[in-house]
């Protein structure tokens, strides 16, 4: 079986051989016997037996090598290494004539400030979901928001507009947000990616 995706490439290899060993054992296993009409029976249902079988060990290593996601929880349930709290207020706020209410948590900083959160995840393999955009009611435009993973800086947000991102962040053992200026950071949560067996 041939997938035509434009190149021969690893999977059609694999494909091919599954394939064609399947179709070796049935025929094998099928004309064993004298009668013809009892080797293609035999044939066919060694055929769908082992393609069964194969395609449910497949599958069996593919969910097994495959991670999943894990429950979504809001990052500010987690500690940080400060021991600071977030804004629980959840006060509205309006960005490109859109209002926008908080639901879960919210990240801000006023002026000149600059707010950092630290948590750590123990090597944890996340992904990070997160809303971002400088109100309209700000005294200027000038805001970012900083996120860095283990020391290194990830992603840098200064978009004035409304932007909502879902970001694969790899093993994390510490995670760093800093809010700059007039930013402000909503619903930010995140969930781990794992194995069903783990």
């Amino acid at each position: 079986m041939v997938t035509f995706l434009g190149s021969f490439d690893i999977d059609d290899a694999i494909l091919n051989t599954l394939g064609a060993t399947v179709g070796f054992f049935a025929y094998k296993n099928g004309f064993r016997f004298a009668s013809i009409r009892q080797s293609i029976s035999v044939t066919i249902i060694s055929a769908v037996i082992l393609s069964i079988i194969v395609i449910g060990f497949s599958e069996f290593l593919n969910k097994s090598f495959t991670k999943i996601d894990g429950d979504v929880i809001a990052l500010h349930e987690l500690k940080t290494t400060e021991d600071r709290r977030v804004d629980n207020s959840l006060q509205s706020f309006e960005i490109g004539h859109e209002k926008i209410e908080p639901k879960i948590n919210l990240y801000s900083s006023e002026g000149d400030k600059v707010e950092s959160f630290t948590y750590t995840f123990d090597g944890k393999d996340i992904v990070l979901s997160l809303n971002f955009g400088i109100p309209d009611n700000a005294s200027d435009y000038d805001g970012k928001v900083v996120i860095s993973v283990n020391g290194q800086e990830r992603e840098t947000y200064s978009n004035k507009d409304r932007v909502s991102y879902e970001i694969p962040m790899g093993k994390v053992n510490e995670l760093t947000i800093t809010i700059e200026g007039n930013a402000k950071l909503w619903d930010v949560t995140f969930k781990e990616m794992k194995y069903w067996w783990k």
